[in-house]
């Protein structure tokens, strides 16, 4: 969802192998801001907490994390994006590549 050049994105998963299942919820409010003809810079601050369960026992990790995304449009229906994630209460870092189709 956006409004103007600001961002609300979120997702929720579950993941269910054999007697494990794996939740994950994910919100992040954002600032979209093209950088040039096809190419865009996202800023983002957000959260995510996670579960795992499997026979019984379940543990879980909830975080506030940062991002910086560059996203570059290749196609009408293709684009790559670069992103780097820090999270506060681990204090650790991460670099996402990904491909839309």
């Amino acid at each position: 969802m956006t409004d103007g050049n600001f961002i609300l994105r979120g997702g929720y998963g579950i993941d269910k192998v054999s007697d494990a299942s794996l939740t994950l919820t994910t919100a992040v409010f954002g600032y979209h801001t093209p950088l040039m003809d096809k190419t865009d810079l996202i800023l983002g601050i957000g959260y995510t907490d996670s579960c795992l369960s499997k026979g019984g026992a379940s543990g879980g990790k909830s975080n506030t994390h940062v991002d910086l995304e560059l996203a570059r449009i290749l196609t009408s229906k293709t684009s790559v994006s670069a992103r780097l994630v820090m999270e506060f209460l681990d204090a650790s870092y991460g670099l996402v590549l990904g491909t839309v189709h």
